[in-house]
Order: structure tokens, then C-alpha cells, then sequence
């Protein structure tokens, strides 16, 4: 155990801190109280957006003007899983309500303009989207797999569900989406939470540190 120090991932906040709601939904056109889900994931199988779809045609039986943006395309070659998810949106008859973005470059302005951000992954390695939302302030609502619970706290930062669990998934979107006052104080202690755990300076310093302790004599 001496031999393994752990530093976490850090994230630059900037990014995040000069995004704005108001102006993003502008250029999205969509309408302050409209309620946004936002998946900032590439179109994969490992990804399991069919989860999220059938876990979003639940929430819009009770929030029928709510939208969902994908934000991700399939790798080379994916265009027909694409096709088979866009397909599954049609069945689900939620298709007039889920925009296909393909891929982003503005994800903090994406998830300014959310109000949860939602991941519905089989499994996961670290979940860095889910670090980048807590950094935007936006609680999630996500499956509990690989290193999901280390970047998410359950309850306090988002609400994590089991993996392929559409009906769980959509009730705690459903849940969040009820409680705007929750859904904002859930967001604002992720917001504080990301800055002072996933820091990047804090992870620059934590590794000068190790090779300085390795390099005793020797500054980095």
C-alpha cells in the first residue's frame, strides 16, 4: 500500500464558469421552461442509449415538453447503430422530442443549457462527463457501474440507478425534474464538490509532490 499514492483526475473550471444558460438555450432555441436532459455520450452499444430512451418516454408522459440532447456520433463505420437507435426513438414515439447532435466542442455550453445530465452506461472507467457536469453545477442521474460511484455521490451529487434499469432511470429523472429547488441545490453542491475534489491544480501539485518525494534532491 505504501507503494500506491492515488491522485485524482483535475479539471479546469474556467470553461465551465463562463457558460450561460440563457445564452445557450438561445442558440438551441429552445424555450427557459423547457425541461432539458442532456447525454454527453458517443453513439455505442456500451453506452445504452436504448436505456435512456425508454427511460425518457416515461418522463415525457409526465413532462411532455421536455427535450433530450445526444450529444455524441457513433465511431467509423456506426452509422447503422445510429440509424437503429434513431429508429428505437420512433418506436418509443419520442423521436419529435430527442435532437441527435453529433459531435460537440461546446459540451460546458450544452450542459449550461441542461437541467440533469444523464449517462446510461453498461459500464464506465472513470465517467468524465459525469466530473465535467458536476463542474457545470447539473446533478445526474446515472447507472452505478466502474467508476461511476467515485464521481458521483449518491444522493448528494446525482442519483445513481442500476444498470439497464429504464423504469428506475426515468423515475429519478421524473423525480429530479418535480423539484426544481432540489434539482438546483443537488447541482450547486456538485459544483462545490468537483472544485475541491477534482481540482487541477490540486492534481498537478499531488504529482510534483510524488516525483519530489522520489527525487529528494533534485526539484521538479
Amino acid at each position: 500500500k505504501e507503494d500506491v499514492r492515488i491522485i485524482r483526475y483535475g479539471l479546469d473550471p474556467t470553461p465551465f464558469d463562463g457558460a450561460s444558460q440563457v445564452r445557450a438555450r438561445g442558440q438551441l432555441g429552445i424555450a427557459l421552461d423547457v425541461p432539458i436532459l442532456l447525454c454527453p455520450a458517443r453513439l455505442d452499444p456500451q453506452k445504452r442509449h436504448d436505456v435512456l430512451l425508454r427511460a425518457f418516454a416515461n418522463v415525457l408522459q409526465d413532462f411532455p415538453q421536455a427535450v433530450l440532447l445526444c450529444a455524441g456520433d457513433t465511431q467509423l463505420g456506426g452509422a447503422s447503430y445510429r440509424s437503429h437507435l434513431q429508429r428505437t426513438a420512433v418506436e418509443l414515439g419520442v423521436d419529435h422530442a430527442v435532437r441527435w447532435l453529433g459531435v460537440r466542442d461546446d459540451i460546458p455550453e450544452l450542459m449550461a443549457a441542461s437541467d440533469l445530465v444523464v449517462l446510461s452506461s453498461d459500464w464506465e472507467g472513470l465517467g468524465l462527463v459525469l466530473m465535467e457536469a458536476a463542474m457545470a453545477c447539473r446533478p445526474v442521474v446515472a447507472t452505478s457501474v466502474g467508476g461511476v460511484p467515485e464521481i458521483v455521490v449518491a444522493n448528494t451529487t446525482g442519483l445513481l440507478v442500476g444498470p439497464g434499469d429504464d423504469m428506475q432511470m426515468g423515475k429519478e429523472i421524473g423525480a429530479l425534474l418535480s423539484d426544481p429547488v432540489h434539482r438546483t441545490r443537488m447541482g450547486a453542491v456538485a459544483g462545490e464538490y468537483a472544485r475541491s475534489t477534482f481540482d487541477l491544480v490540486g492534481m498537478h501539485d499531488a504529482t510534483e509532490a510524488i516525483y519530489n518525494e522520489l527525487l529528494p534532491h533534485q526539484s521538479v
